[in-house]
């Protein structure tokens, strides 16, 4: 697990993805950006992987309040926007920072004008059909993203978030690199049981395997 170092940056980076080659890929991307992060952070931590990451790691009790979350998706999703969007997901974020890496999408953000209401988008009301301007949809609501797949560009789009000065010739490794052996149960944060209010129960797109009248719900990758 990460140990300390002098010099390095103490600002906690919490990763997280969606579903978008098979868990062993999607882990190891994590787990190959965290090498390069830990060269230059002291706390770089696998969170989980998730259709509903966005969810599952602002309402986890276990990423610090002052976190830099980034998101890994294969995908643009007009209605995941506007939930994030959502008053309800603001309160949960809270002071954390999020990043959004699109991981070769079908299309691509920049300069796109809109974005229509995904295919299977089965949550959201007949009346959304989109967001208009994703890009500065984004960035309007606090959100940073970048499109890519370079896994150095995606370090130092968070080396920069963080204030630290990126380089060109980051290196791929570190000695207290995290990977997915390390990870022991107690870090199997998709597992825990988190208190949630019920009003925001239906925004939340998590996979539920228990509810009930107290509001708690057991989420799970």
């Amino acid at each position: 697990m990460a140990i300390l170092g002098l010099g390095k940056n103490n600002t906690p980076v919490v990763l997280a993805g969606d579903n978008i080659i098979n868990k062993t890929v999607d882990q190891q991307r994590i787990v190959d950006i965290c090498k390069i992060v830990q060269t230059k952070v002291n706390q770089c931590k696998f969170f989980d992987i998730s259709p509903n990451c966005q969810w599952d790691t602002v309402i986890s009790p276990l990423v610090p309040d002052n976190a830099l979350i980034v998101l890994i998706y294969g995908g643009l999703d007009a209605g995941m926007f506007k939930d994030m969007a959502s008053s309800s997901y603001k309160h949960y974020q809270g002071n954390r920072k999020i990043l959004l890496v699109f991981h070769s999408p079908a299309s691509k953000i920049d300069g796109l004008s809109y974005l229509k209401r995904a295919y299977d988008d089965n949550y959201d009301s007949v009346n959304f059909k989109g967001i208009a301007n994703p890009a500065k949809f984004l960035l309007d609501n606090g959100f940073q993203y970048i499109q890519t797949d370079d896994l150095n560009l995606i370090a130092n789009k968070i080396f920069n978030m963080l204030g630290i000065k990126s380089t060109s010739n980051t290196k791929k490794g570190a000695d207290n690199v995290v990977t997915v052996s390390d990870l022991k149960p107690e870090d199997d944060f998709s597992k825990q049981v988190y208190e949630i209010k019920a009003s925001d129960f239906l925004l939340m797109k998590s996979a539920v395997t228990h509810f009930n009248g107290t509001s708690k719900a057991v989420f799970k990758a």
